[in-house]
């Protein structure tokens, strides 16, 4: 998969910009707020259809203007697509190869993005919410179902919630309860199947990197966590099945059901799980050193680039927003290293210092300034 063309109009500081990329490695260079970041934005918008750092279109949007344009051009399995969204104050106009889509979430699949940001380095020490959108993301970016199947689970949680809030003072509506009930078992236990089975592919990919990193010093496991009872190394977990986890949700939920009345929320499904990074027999999380935990995130992301290629058939665009200032040479090396050279990257900086000169000479270097990108010759 290569970007080949990216043309942006008044978005955020680039009021106009036209790049035609390098299949490899691409470096924006310049000072703060000059517009790096707003390119790798509006690559990554694609993705999904949103932003990584705004909710609302308006911020997308130069001041000077009503609205913004992004065009995307790509080849992806030989077959060239181009990929159109405008921003106005309240709505989001789309179309693929020429095609008026009416859900920007109909992107999803086109163009598959590992993104490496400054908060992606708080991936293991962060809340379980962070781990729970990067291995949906993940599975939604090869499995674009996955995505539809996360929306209408969400929507399900919150109509369940509002009826146990309303009913806190008088007695459930059994028959609306277990329809409920039924819905969450159903959806949950899918969400938490393609959980499980996209974790173990890719732990065991993050465990070759880890060790090639560490030079076999480190070993890797990464566990799931689930308070239906699952919390196990992701290996002995592979073959669970689907009947088994609703067995597990079934029963979870009847142990909840007079707590969920006094609290008024849902506290069982997969709205809730977890997963965590073992390193030597020790959860980095609560024992490990700022260095290890950095080092694991590497592993889980050089893990996401071969995880996309072998389900998909494709290396995905790997972005890297102002990481490498956060990271050591030695580690800076190890992510580039690996990447560069297999697949296409987008690397924004404000020191090109940070970069070794052998990085440095197979790279198509911007200098940015003001939201203009001028290609260095």
């Amino acid at each position: 998969m290569i970007i080949t063309r990216i043309n942006c109009y008044n978005f955020r500081n680039i009021i106009k910009a036209d790049l035609k990329p390098s299949s490899k490695l691409n470096i924006l260079v310049g000072r703060n707020a000059q517009g790096k970041s707003n390119l790798l934005e509006a690559i990554f918008i694609f993705t999904t259809g949103r932003s990584y750092r705004a909710t609302k279109n308006e911020d997308m949007i130069n001041f000077e203007s009503n609205y913004a344009e992004v065009n995307i051009e790509l080849e992806k399995k030989k077959n060239k697509h181009r990929l159109y969204l405008q921003l106005n104050d309240n709505k989001k106009t789309l179309s693929i190869d020429g095609v008026k889509r009416k859900r920007v979430s109909d992107l999803i699949g086109y163009l598959n993005v590992v993104s490496f940001f400054p908060k992606d380095l708080d991936l293991i020490s962060g809340g379980p919410k962070e781990r729970r959108d990067f291995i949906d993301m993940e599975i939604s970016q090869v499995k674009p179902s996955f995505y539809k199947l996360g929306n209408k689970y969400s929507r399900l949680i919150q109509q369940r919630n509002r009826f146990l809030k309303q009913n806190y003072q008088q007695e459930y509506q059994g028959t609306l309860l277990k329809s409920y009930d039924d819905q969450l078992i159903e959806l949950g236990s899918q969400i938490v199947h393609k959980r499980i089975e996209t974790l173990y592919k890719l732990s065991i990919l993050a465990k070759l990197s880890h060790r090639q990193i560490t030079e076999t010093k480190e070993n890797l496991v990464i566990n799931y966590v689930s308070n239906i009872g699952i919390d196990d190394p992701i290996g002995k977990l592979n073959k669970i099945t689907k009947e088994e986890i609703e067995d597990l949700l079934r029963k979870k939920l009847l142990e909840e059901k007079v707590r969920e009345k006094e609290r008024g929320t849902t506290l069982v499904g997969p709205h809730l799980d977890d997963f965590t990074c073992i390193v030597n027999g020790r959860d980095i999380k609560r024992f490990g050193s700022q260095g290890q935990m950095r080092t694991t995130v590497i592993s889980l992301k050089l893990a996401e680039l071969q995880f996309m290629r072998s389900e998909t058939g494709e290396l995905p665009i790997l972005i890297l927003d102002d990481v490498l200032s956060e990271l050591d040479k030695e580690r800076q090396h190890l992510l580039l290293d690996n990447a560069s050279g297999s697949t296409q990257t987008f690397v924004a900086t404000t020191d090109v210092s940070l970069l070794s000169e052998s990085i440095l000479n197979n790279a198509t270097i911007y200098r940015v300034d003001g939201g203009n990108f001028l290609l260095n010759s």
